[in-house]
């Protein structure tokens, strides 16, 4: 036996009749247009047969939808397998069925035609659809759409070209897309989901790119008997209490801006003139002896005593920190019975 013939008539006289006058209503609902033609189709299938004719499944599916279906000429006695018995098929496995067969469908309120594949292409270069803006809802179901969009943060010809690497990996490209230098806009023409699909790629793209680092050094010689209490504190904490501090005079106190960024300091203490260079630099470094990964970037500190009593000669390194976070360094000046330590704050925002 065949594909219930009558059921799909049935549905298809029953059902699309009132459709001409929702169609019609300027003040209708599309989120009840969607829900309908989300509806799934039941279909009898007698026992002992295994293939239905796709035209058939197609009307059926119309008329449950309450559509008029078209199905172009070379599709009309293509078959699809199907189990014998009754079935409650979802339009999404419906689609898969029409695709595994090469066959793809184009939605409209009141109809539905199906269509080969490799045809889809030039049918959307004749009928691209409504031209909708770029926030504007899109359609759940498969109706060709032309989106226009305006880029703003980044540049309209990399997204371009990132957008046309991801459609020449699609196997199943359809639409297309153009690039409007002049005016920074893109225009893409395809089924609604996959426009929807390309639309969610270009605003994860075009995005405000992040301020840039801003960096506050400042530099301290403290007393052993202020600087050794308080050594353990976590950074942020330390950097408050030395900022508040009367005992706790600055020797510096600078910016910088930029992923990496190279300070050279000059410093007067009582024993002397100081050179502190102040370096943040991101460095790479091998992985699996093939692949080079980002390291996390270095603080690196060298002071050097360029005048008076003695010579001096300091290097550390530290993580440098993020975006708002403290690093502190510290290092010994001098010793004997009045030790003092060079400590250096640096915040980044």
């Amino acid at each position: 036996m065949q594909l219930s013939r009558p059921l799909a008539l049935s549905l298809a006289l029953t059902l699309s009749l009132p459709l001409l006058a929702v169609a019609q209503d300027p003040n209708r609902d599309p989120n009840r247009d969607e829900a309908r033609l989300q509806a799934p189709v039941q279909v009898e299938v007698g026992p002992g047969v295994s293939q239905v004719r796709l035209a058939d499944l197609v009307r059926a599916w119309a008329g449950a939808t309450g559509r008029m279906a078209l199905v172009d000429e070379p599709l009309r006695e293509l078959k699809v397998r199907l189990e014998p018995g009754s079935q409650l098929i979802t339009r999404a496995v419906l689609l898969e069925l029409l695709q595994q067969q090469g066959v793809s469908v184009l939605e409209q309120l009141d109809r539905v035609r199906a269509l080969r594949t490799r045809d889809l292409p030039q049918t959307l270069r004749f009928a691209p659809g409504q031209v909708l803006e770029q926030d504007a809802p899109l359609p759940l179901h498969n109706t060709p759409v032309t989106l226009t969009y305006r880029v703003r943060h980044v540049g309209v010809s990399e997204l371009f070209g990132n957008l046309r690497g991801v459609l020449s990996q699609d196997p199943e490209r359809t639409g297309a897309i153009y690039c409007l230098l002049n005016s920074k806009q893109l225009v893409i023409t395809d089924l609604a989901p996959k426009v929807a699909r390309y639309r969610r790629l270009i605003r994860s793209l075009d995005r405000p790119a992040a301020p840039a680092l801003q960096h506050l050094v400042r530099v301290y010689e403290l007393r052993a008997q202020v600087w050794e209490p308080i050594a353990t504190l976590p950074p942020t904490e330390l950097a408050q209490r030395l900022r508040a501090a009367d005992d706790a005079p600055e020797l510096e106190s600078t910016r910088a801006s930029g992923v990496d960024f190279e300070l050279r300091l000059q410093l007067r203490n009582a024993e002397g003139e100081l050179e502190l260079r102040i370096q943040r630099r991101t460095v790479l470094r091998h992985s699996e002896g093939r692949r080079e990964e980002l390291a996390a970037p270095q603080l690196e500190f060298a002071l050097s005593r360029r005048a008076g009593k003695d010579q001096l000669e300091r290097a550390l390194a530290v993580q440098a920190p993020g975006r708002g976070e403290t690093r502190v360094a510290a290092s010994t000046l001098q010793h004997g019975s009045a030790p003092t330590y060079l400590v250096v704050v640096i915040e980044t925002r």
